[in-house]
This record gives structure tokens, C-alpha cells and sequence, in this order.
């Protein structure tokens, strides 16, 4: 059951190792002069995993790499593979815990942590987080065991997506004399109007607008998108409807 989960440790620490990270590393100092002391994304890990060291100092660099990710940029990959590294005993923690939800299918545990850590990352609003560490790691398990439950009740009451699902897109398309609900431009051309969609839903989904779209917009069955993507169909349907979900909610919010 852990070989998935294992594989994305040592996929990570690989990542890591590289001479690309070693050079975004270098950048990342000057972003963030905190990160000066090290010498390596290796050395950079040993600090965070050791069981020694300050933990307001831990914090603080965690903080530091949450806001390079939440900036973007070339550096925010490197900085999203510390964060997974750094809390990986945490988060592996979670994966065991947690297992006993996904008994009949342990690779979606490995999917969905994934998705809530991104998620989380994302949306942390540091400015009201006071232990970052433990907040993406507690909010990540809770976001893994609601979302389970919540599938399970989902799936009690239908055994596909609805067709008004996408509804929630509907206005994304610029019509004659009206605005879009994403505030686009009318008369965008269709690349540039499917990129400005991209750009809205990215902050709001993550890796899932590329789903959405293929779903919402070009009217692709999940089980031709998970195919695509190199998951089941139950694991598209279920981060399609987890994505609509967020996306009404960032709409309720804009209201």
C-alpha cells in the first residue's frame, strides 16, 4: 500500500539532488536572505528534519518558502519540494492515519494528500497562521478525511457527475452585452479566452484547471480526461467535483 507514497519521497528527494535545484536554490537565497546560511537544498532538509534546532527558526523558514510558492516564479517548484521534504514526517504521518479511509484504493490517499498539501500551500494565509509546520499538515488531514467522507456520501447519491455540474462555468464564455463572471474581456480570442480561464481557476484549483476545462469547456467525459491525465475515473470525477466545489465557493465569496 505505501509503494506509491514511497515513490513520491524518493521522486522528491531526486528532484532535489539536481543541478537545476542546486541553481534555483542560489536564487532563492537572494529572494530570501533567511535561506543565506545553507548551502544545498540537501543542507536546507537536514536543518528542517533534524530533531535539534530552534523551532521558531523552523517556522520561520517554512514561512519563507510558502511565500516564494504562493509568489511563483521558477523558484516556487523548489520551494514546493522543501515544504513536501521538510514536513514529510508529518505528512507521512497523515498517509498512515489515514489510511484506513482509502482501504479499497490506497493510490487515491497518495493523490488526494498531494492535492490538499498543494492546496494548502496555496491558500495559507500567513499573516494569521502562527505554527505554519503544523497548520499545512493539520489542515491537510482534515481536507483528506472530509473529503473522503464527503466522496462517500456523494457516491451514496449518484454514481456519476450531473450534467449541471459545469453549469458553474457557463459565464466564462464572453455573450453580447453581458460581463463575465471571471471579469474577461469580450471578444477574446478563443486561445487567449481559454488562458485567461486558466489563469483564474489556477490559484483556485491548482493542477486540476487543465480538468476543468477539459470537462466544463470542451465537454470531455471524465473518463477520457482521466486517461489523459494517467488516473482512474473515479480519481478525475472525484477531483472534477472537488474542483467545482472550491470554484463555487471562490464565486460566493466575489458576490
Amino acid at each position: 500500500m505505501r509503494a506509491g507514497w514511497e515513490a513520491l519521497h524518493s521522486s522528491l528527494i531526486r528532484s532535489v539532488r539536481s543541478l537545476t535545484a542546486d541553481k534555483n536554490f542560489n536564487t532563492l537565497k537572494k529572494i530570501e536572505p533567511g535561506l543565506q546560511r545553507f548551502t544545498s537544498p540537501i543542507g536546507l532538509l537536514d536543518f528542517l528534519t533534524s530533531k535539534g534546532g530552534n523551532l521558531d527558526d523552523k517556522d520561520e523558514i517554512y514561512r519563507a518558502l510558502v511565500t516564494v510558492v504562493q509568489r511563483g516564479g521558477a523558484e516556487s517548484e523548489l520551494a514546493t519540494w522543501l515544504l513536501w521534504l521538510g514536513l514529510w514526517p508529518g505528512l507521512d504521518a497523515v498517509f498512515r492515519r489515514a489510511l484506513g479511509f482509502y482501504f479499497a484504493a490506497p493510490e487515491e490517499l497518495v493523490s488526494d494528500i498531494g492535492d490538499r498539501f498543494t492546496y494548502s500551500i496555496n491558500r495559507a494565509d500567513l499573516s494569521r497562521i502562527r505554527r505554519v509546520a503544523a497548520t499545512l499538515t493539520r489542515n491537510t488531514e482534515r481536507d483528506v478525511r472530509n473529503g473522503r467522507l464527503d466522496e462517500r456520501d456523494e457516491q451514496a447519491r449518484r454514481a456519476d457527475m450531473p450534467s449541471d455540474d459545469c453549469s458553474v462555468l457557463a459565464d466564462t464564455h464572453p455573450q453580447p452585452d453581458s460581463a463575465s463572471t471571471l471579469g474577461l474581456m469580450q471578444g477574446l480570442p478563443p486561445a487567449r479566452e481559454i488562458a485567461a480561464i486558466r489563469d483564474w481557476l489556477t490559484p483556485i484549483v491548482g493542477a486540476d484547471a487543465d480538468l476543468v476545462i477539459g470537462a466544463a469547456i470542451y465537454g470531455e467525459h471524465q473518463s477520457e480526461l482521466g486517461e489523459r491525465l494517467g488516473i482512474t475515473h473515479a480519481a478525475a470525477r472525484k477531483r472534477f467535483q472537488r474542483a467545482i466545489k472550491r470554484i463555487r465557493q471562490r464565486l460566493e465569496e466575489e458576490r
